[in-house]
């Protein structure tokens, strides 16, 4: 258990993440870039994010319109398997287009109320 992530990560946790079919994975995210897709701090987060999104029927992100255009040093699961975002603010210009191309479904929600891009 990694103490500043309040997590476990590492090759025994991808093992066991492995001999799992999921449904759906809700994924968080350190940055989102245009050029990059699913970014991370961490080495190890950003494997096993992408073995859980491999393995996974579905893939949700959620993340803060924060990380938008932001970047982070290690790549994570490729963008293509994400079928939705949930965030606070939709996404404009370049980063939503580029999201529209890889075919992920961006839905705002704030206080109850939610908005759908597509």
């Amino acid at each position: 258990m990694q103490t500043d992530e309040r997590g476990t990560f590492g090759f025994v946790a991808e093992q066991q993440a492995r001999r799992m079919a999921y449904d759906l994975a809700i994924l968080s995210t350190d940055a989102l870039s245009e050029r990059h897709g699913f970014l991370y701090l961490s080495a190890e987060e950003a494997n096993l994010a992408g073995v859980i999104a491999g393995c996974s029927q579905r893939v949700l992100v959620a993340m803060v319109h924060h990380k938008f255009d932001q970047t982070a040093p290690h790549c994570g699961f490729d963008a293509r398997v994400v079928d939705e975002i949930v965030t606070d603010q939709l996404p404009t210009g370049k980063l939503s287009e580029v999201l529209n191309g890889w075919g992920i479904k961006v839905q705002q929600t704030t206080g109850g109320a939610h908005a759908t891009q597509d």
